[in-house]
Parts: structure tokens; sequence; C-alpha cells
């Protein structure tokens, strides 16, 4: 298993937003991988401010759950057909609602990206669950995930959990992120 975690997914264009965390668990069980992406973001302006949540995403992920928590008040995403999808959202941006969408980015990536206004003093954590059943190439498996954050993060962290016995698993982390405190990403077999 080759395992490219790169750069991530918060990329406020104020600079009194301040990206508090990021953190991102992948489990692995055989060759199916369930991935959650947290990140966490106060806008420290006295005026509301629009956070932009962006995360790149394996063509051959599907995304299973997205939730934004703003002031404690949960708000969940409905995952649907990507035609009627590109409809509905293209809709919603033109009412000034709160909409994601997913778009092609590459060969092998595809970007999910969702934009809100978020009150002055006020915070949002977003959380973006996928999976993806790993494929294999050369007998080993690849996992993709990207963390670009275009900020700095105070706190970032990453754990792989792989519970596969039997198959003979290669791992690579690399992280670009910035951040004024580095958690060391982790794997536990």
């Amino acid at each position: 298993m080759m395992l490219d975690s790169m750069c991530f997914p918060l990329c406020p264009s104020f600079k009194m937003v301040e990206v508090q965390s990021i953190k991102v668990l992948c489990t692995v069980t055989s060759r199916f991988a369930h991935t959650v992406m947290t990140s966490k973001a106060l806008n420290k302006a006295k005026s509301s401010q629009e956070i932009f949540f962006e995360v790149e995403l394996p063509k051959t992920a599907f995304i299973t759950n997205f939730t934004m928590e703003i002031d404690g008040q949960v708000h969940n995403g409905e995952v649907k057909e990507k035609e009627n999808a590109k409809q509905e959202y293209d809709q919603a941006v033109s009412t000034g609602q709160t909409a994601g969408l997913v778009k092609a980015s590459g060969r092998k990536m595809e970007t999910f990206s969702v934009s809100v206004s978020i009150a002055a003093k006020s915070s949002v954590t977003f959380i973006l669950i996928y999976e993806e059943l790993l494929q294999r190439k050369q007998g080993q498996y690849e996992l993709l995930t990207r963390v670009k954050p275009k900020q700095h993060v105070l706190r970032f962290e990453e754990k792989i959990r792989m519970s596969s016995k039997k198959a003979k698993i290669n791992l690579f982390i690399v992280s670009c992120v910035y951040r004024k405190k580095m958690v060391a990403p982790s794997t536990n077999f």
C-alpha cells in the first residue's frame, strides 16, 4: 500500500479567519479505506467572512457524509447524483445559499468544495467522510489523501490505521501543512 498524503483543505479568503485544526483519520480494512477529514476555523473579524472548504479526493472515492457545525448548530449535507447536484448547486449559489460540489481536477483526483458565510467571532467545523475500495497496482495498494491548507494551521493531526495482515504494505507520508504546532502523523498496525 502506498500512502501519499500531500497538502489539504481549508482555504479562507480573509486573514481574519484562523484555521484552528485539521484532522485526517483513515482506517484501512482489507482493501477498503474509510477516511474522516475534520477542519475547524474561527472568524476573528468584527464582520461576517466567507470561508471555503476544499478537499481533493481520489476519483474512485465516494462521499458518504458531509456535515458543518456552525456555533453548535449542525447542518447535514445531502449526497446526490452528479448531474442533479450540479443543477441544484448552481441554483443554491445564485440565491446565496451554502452549497458544495465535487469537480474533477486531474487524472486521479476530484475536488469537493463548499463555501459558507460565518458571522463575526463565530466558528465552523467541517466534517467530510468518504470511502474507497483500493485497487491493486503492481502488487501494491495506493491510498491518496491530499491536505492543502492555504494558511497557517494551529493543529494538524493525521492518523492511519491498518488492519490488513496479509498484504505487503509500503507506507509513504508527506505532509505540506503550514502550522504553528505539529502533531506527527502516526500509523497503527
